[in-house]
Formats: C-alpha cells, structure tokens, sequence
C-alpha cells in the first residue's frame, strides 16, 4: 500500500534525521510524506526507534486508526547464553590486535557502556579442554612455551591477566655438587671396608626443581677382586643427598663396573626406600668370566 520512505544517509544515532526534517516541515498527510497519490490518509503521529520509524494515521477510505512501518535500520545486539531473551543494544564494534598479535572483536553495550571481548581465529595456537569429540571442546586457553616448558593459561577475557592452568615442563640436565651418597662398601662375608671417593659430581635430570633419576661414579680407594665365577654380597653405606629435592621414586636402580666388562651386578632394595641419608642399600657383584676380575670404579645410576 505504501511506499517506504527513501532512508538515504546513515546518521548513527541520528539515523531518523531525514523523516524528522520531512515532518518538522509541516507535512500533514501520509499521501504527501510518502509522495504517493493514491493513499489518502492523516498522520496523526510518527515514532522513532533504535530499528525502525513508524507513524500512525487516520486511513480515509474507513476512518480507521492504523500503523505503517516507514523505514528499517540495520542494528546490532547481543545476549547472554544464559538469558537468550534478554538482548543489549551494541553501539560500538572495534576490531584490534593485542600485544601477542592475536586478534579480537570487541563490542560495547549501548545503555551500560560494558566492553565485551573474544578471539577470533587467528594464527595464534589455542588449547582446549580435551574430550572424545573434538567438536564438543569447550573451553579455550592459551599456550605459552618457555625454555623449560609449555604452559597453558585458562582464558577469562573479563579479567586483564590469565592464570596458570597447566605446566608441563621438559627435563633438564642438573649438576648437584653436595649430592655424594654413598661412603663405604663392606663385604658381608669378610667385613672388609672399602672407602668409596666420588670421581664427578652427581648429574641428575630434573622436572622443574624436582630432580627424578641421575648418575654418579665412584672411585674404590681399595679395589675390590672377585675370582672367576664367584659373587661377592656388599652393603653400600649412605652419605648424604644434599640439599637438592629428590622424586619419591629415586634410589638405587643399577651399578656398573667401568673398568671391568664381565660383572654382573644386582641391587636389593629395603622397603623404606627411596634414597635418603641412612638407609644403606645391598649390591651384588658377580664375576661372570673365567678370570680373577678387579674392580677399581663404580658408575651408580638412579
């Protein structure tokens, strides 16, 4: 029936501009305004919207009251997930890039002035909260990578700074100067007390400040000989571990003998390992050659 007003220029929040100029000019008929000789009709009065302006009119045809929708306006809203009926008019909209070259669109609520931000996608690797179906990941986080790790922030774009959500960190090779564990080896069948000197520091590998297995030689003040086919029990008296902190599963795994190839060795473990500074820990050594076997050095591996 009637035709749309001819909306041209965009005005932002003056977007009605041009129909209210047209009706500040004194027009009093919707024939006039809507430049349309067929419908005869009153304007009574016209309303102004976010979206739309409307006016209502007396139709002469049968002097009924009506509404007729002059023009639409493109606008934005946004709602809440947890209220899906409850919609905020945006009267901002910024695309930027923040300090890590990530991307973001942010918009702001008309009536409360709130910022709201969210990614989008980006070259920027993002992690989620992993399930069966990759589809139904639901949270998003961000990965950071640092020399001895990754870490992974959990994403909260209402706050400034993300927290720490997981830290996976690599092994690291550690030296430990006052690691010397081990003093003495006694032969449990003669009593004989060998004196054990560290020949190197201990060299551990450690997961953060955690350190979870390493390795230490030992130089035999007397060396120890086992005839041919012969095995000899010994109890390894403890020293000190230091000051550095030990995983609960380090102890005493296996020994070898570096000058001599032919031994087979063999470690007994007490209940109430592992390590610390006053268990002592129980080795066999077994000379598996047909020669007098001499041992001068002991590599300890944990």
């Amino acid at each position: 029936m009637f035709k749309r007003f001819p909306f041209i220029h965009n005005h932002g929040d003056f977007v009605h501009l041009d129909a209210l100029r047209e009706w500040l000019r004194g027009v009093v008929s919707l024939e006039s305004f809507l430049k349309s000789k067929d419908d005869k009709a009153i304007v009574k009065d016209m309303h102004f919207t976010d979206e739309r302006t409307t006016v209502d009119y007396i139709d002469t045809k049968d002097d009924t009251e009506k509404t007729e929708t002059l023009c639409e306006y493109l606008t934005s809203n946004i709602v809440d997930i947890g209220n899906l009926y409850q919609y905020n008019k945006v009267d901002k909209i910024s695309f930027w890039k923040n300090d890590f070259g990530e991307r973001l669109i942010s918009v702001r609520e008309k009536d409360t002035k709130k910022v709201r931000t969210d990614f989008i996608i980006s070259n920027i690797p993002v992690a989620y909260n992993a399930k069966d179906d990759y589809i139904q990941s639901d949270k998003a986080m961000r990965i950071g990578i640092y020399d001895n790790g990754i870490k992974i922030y959990d994403d909260n774009y209402n706050n400034t700074s993300l927290p720490t959500k997981k830290d996976y960190q690599f092994c690291t090779t550690k030296t430990l100067t006052d690691c010397d564990p081990f003093n003495t080896m006694s032969n449990q069948n003669t009593n004989e007390i060998t004196q054990l000197t560290k020949n190197g520091d201990f060299v551990g590998t450690c997961v953060g400040n955690v350190i979870i297995c390493g390795q230490v030689r030992y130089r035999l003040n007397t060396p120890i000989t086992i005839d041919a086919g012969k095995s000899v029990n010994f109890v390894v008296s403890p020293k000190t571990m230091g000051a550095s902190n030990f995983s609960l599963n380090v102890y005493l795994k296996d020994i070898q003998c570096l000058n001599y190839n032919g031994i087979i060795t063999s470690v007994s473990k007490n209940s109430n390992l592992p390590l610390d500074n006053t268990t002592p820990v129980y080795i066999t050594l077994y000379n598996s050659s047909n020669s007098l076997a001499t041992i001068e050095e002991i590599r300890f591996t944990f």
